[in-house]
């Protein structure tokens, strides 16, 4: 679980099975603009990860998104993202 910054200077979430694959997200309101966007900070073994995002007014908001955790922690499948 990260985050990553791209060209245009906008944050994105990411997940990585144990498999190795990677899930992208972006919380919905999130703003996609320069500055702006999804920042994860903390995962559990559960899967839930919470962070917070910035919206297109610059207005940061803590955020929750949850996974199905077996699917998640077993590798098997992507993650399912539920967003609270």
């Amino acid at each position: 679980m990260g985050n990553y910054v791209d060209a245009g200077g906008v944050n994105h979430g990411f997940v990585r099975t144990q498999r190795g694959d990677i899930t992208t997200f972006n919380v919905p309101g999130a703003g996609s603009g320069s500055g702006q966007g999804t920042i994860p900070g903390s995962s559990d073994p559960a899967g839930g990860i919470t962070g917070y995002y910035v919206d297109a007014s610059g207005v940061s908001t803590p955020s929750c998104v949850s996974s199905i955790s077996n699917q998640y922690l077993g590798g098997k499948h992507q993650p399912t993202l539920i967003f609270d």
